[in-house]
């Protein structure tokens, strides 16, 4: 390979490197039903924070600004929140 090739095949490569996003700490949100098999079926929503799955680490409330279950039609209801924990809830699924 030419030196200019092989400079942009360095470029290209670095590019699609800093391209992919980088593994680091996220909140997630998991849901124990992901589908709605009865109108009126439970479903217990939670969140976590860190890499593993389902669950990394407690979340401390004061850095969750807002923990809403939001609605098809936009409309949101506040969900509970611990002090520190995975600051569960159970939610009634229906279908729209």
């Amino acid at each position: 390979m030419s030196h200019s090739l092989s400079r942009i095949a360095a470029t290209l490569l670095l590019a699609v490197a800093l391209a992919v996003p980088a593994v680091a700490h996220e909140l997630k949100v998991f849901a124990s039903q992901q589908a709605i098999a009865e109108p009126g079926t439970k479903s217990t929503v939670y969140l976590s924070w860190g890499h593993r799955v389902p669950v990394d680490d407690l979340i401390d409330v004061a850095s969750v600004e807002r923990y809403d279950l939001i609605a098809p039609d936009g409309t949101a209801s506040a969900l509970k929140a611990a002090d520190v924990g995975l600051h569960t809830n159970s939610v009634e699924l229906k279908r729209v």
